[in-house]
């Protein structure tokens, strides 16, 4: 159990670089074994067209060279990438450092560079000197081959990926998959909630940031005790030890409060448990950045407005629910209040309306932004949209700019009809 909690608590995308690479590693470092009992019934047969005709001593030489190729390479690189992507961080934003370790690119890399060398190392002490291994020795000559063109592959990924447009490209179609997988799992379960229902609370029992719920095991034990359950805090919010963590339609004894509670993934530091609301900051960060004096980069600026108004499109257009999970009898049992539209709407334009304030080229991208989620957006949203308008048009008025300039910002607002 304990294993089990502290897998839970890592932050996934160390988990994912510890994992991942790992098992494409062994898996390639077990392939001797196999290929050892073709070796010894096939080799000298059919095969021996398609293996390579060496002696004991070339093929010593040519695994250690594998070898010593490989994990030169993988550490080399790995260096060489770690320091591209930390003066990236530096000036795009440190975030980007989680996104690094959690790129398949760059673990599939790491697996096929590791398992080629413990291949290697694997198929020399198979070597005797009545045995000769040919097939499996040509196999790692094959993985040499591999690595080399993963590694040309890897080196143009690593190239793009510290590419500002590139990157806010990327950013960009994650968090529109993101809200659109958001949306069509809240979608499941139309089904009428009393909110009031509520009467009782289960507390945190540590503090730290709100992570993931067990969601299968929370709606088996509501099933149990006949009851509904409502995690108080969203995902990715901070919560103090004794705050209201979950809120239930029955009173539950204080064992069973303690289990309940620890269903829910209490995490030392913010991670992207939260995938929309991470992307939306990652992309304010970008652009503030961009805005600071010590860049001035208000095109990079506006093409984070541009990704963040196609990413809000669809939730804007269709509104977001709130996800329900029901048991087999489709009684309701577990509810997780998700972002509001308000909420992805303040998270994105108030920092961009406060930085937009002394450039109105800045403040012109954020007005067009507005307009045209206006075009689309749904009733309801609206006044959301022409509250922002009009937030907007009293920033530039503090700063006292040009009637002109105001004007200029006014076109492009969305009218009121």
């Amino acid at each position: 159990m304990r294993v089990r909690e502290h897998l839970k608590r890592m932050p996934q995308s160390i988990l994912v670089l510890l994992t991942m690479p790992a098992l494409i590693a062994l898996s390639i470092a077990a392939l001797p074994l196999p290929l050892y009992w073709i070796d010894s019934n096939y080799a000298e047969g059919f095969m021996s067209p398609f293996v390579l005709q060496i002696d004991p001593e070339s093929a010593h030489t040519l695994l250690s060279a594998v070898a010593t190729g490989a994990i030169t390479a993988l550490s080399l690189t790995y260096s060489l990438v770690l320091l591209v992507f930390t003066l990236a961080a530096g000036n795009i934003g440190p975030r980007l450092l989680r996104r690094f370790t959690t790129e398949p690119v760059n673990q599939v890399t790491a697996g096929i560079l590791g398992g080629t060398f413990l291949f290697s190392l694997v198929t020399m002490m198979m070597i005797r000197e009545d045995y000769l291994p040919k097939l499996t020795i040509s196999v790692a000559g094959f993985l040499a081959i591999l690595s080399v063109l993963q590694l040309i592959y890897f080196v143009r990924h690593v190239s793009t990926t510290v590419t500002i447009d590139d990157e806010i490209a990327a950013i960009s179609r994650k968090l529109f998959r993101d809200i659109e997988a958001l949306m069509d799992r809240d979608s499941k379960w139309d089904i009428e909630e009393d909110e009031n229902g509520y009467s009782y609370s289960i507390p945190a029992g540590r503090t730290g940031y709100v992570g993931h719920i067990d969601e299968t095991e929370a709606v088996r034990r509501a099933k149990d005790l006949g009851i509904a359950i409502r995690l108080a805090q969203p995902a990715g919010d901070y919560i103090l030890e004794g705050e209201k963590l979950l809120l239930t339609t029955g009173q539950v004894d204080e064992e069973e409060a303690v289990e309940l509670a620890n269903l829910v993934n209490i995490e030392e530091s913010r991670s992207d448990s939260r995938n929309v609301e991470f992307s939306i900051n990652l992309l304010i960060e970008i652009s503030l950045r961009a805005l600071s004096p010590g860049v001035n980069d208000t095109y990079t600026a506006r093409a984070c407005v541009d990704s963040i108004t196609f990413s809000l499109s669809q939730p804007v257009r269709e509104g977001l629910p709130t996800y329900r999970r029901c048991d087999e009898d489709e009684n309701l049992r577990l509810v997780i209040p998700g972002l509001s539209l308000q909420a992805m709407m303040d998270t994105a334009f108030h920092p961009l309306r406060r930085a937009s304030r002394d450039n109105i080229m800045m403040a012109s991208a954020v007005a067009l932004a507005l307009d045209r989620l206006a075009a689309i957006a749904a009733d309801d949203a609206l006044p959301l949209i022409h509250a922002h308008s009009e937030l907007l048009i009293k920033t530039l008025e503090l700063a006292k700019h040009p009637e002109e300039d105001l004007d200029l910002v006014r076109r492009h607002l969305p009218s009121r009809q």
